[in-house]
């Protein structure tokens, strides 16, 4: 474990996992093909980058948002979490 990162490999993170610490980084998911998983904390969904990718993900009919966790009551995040079956967003 050690040499591996040492070598800057990671040995538990799938090679298609990326880290993303700034907006630029975040924003270049945009450019991933192919389906994915988008992971946030706390309310990111209310103003953060997750709103960025709701709006450029959902309209594809094979994308899905699920929210997890606790979230703030009348939030995004909480809208979803309760909502039956669908939540409309305005994006």
């Amino acid at each position: 474990m050690t040499q591996l990162t040492a070598e800057g490999k990671r040995a538990f993170v799938p090679s298609r996992f990326h880290l993303c610490p700034t907006s630029d980084d975040s924003r270049k998911l945009n450019g991933v093909a192919g389906p994915g998983v988008i992971i946030a904390g706390s309310g990111m969904a209310t103003g953060g980058r997750i709103l960025h990718h709701l709006r450029h993900r959902l309209p594809d009919e094979a994308s899905a948002a699920a929210a997890l966790r606790a979230a703030i009551e009348q939030h995004l995040g909480w809208r979803c979490a309760v909502a039956a079956d669908r939540q409309q967003i305005d994006l």
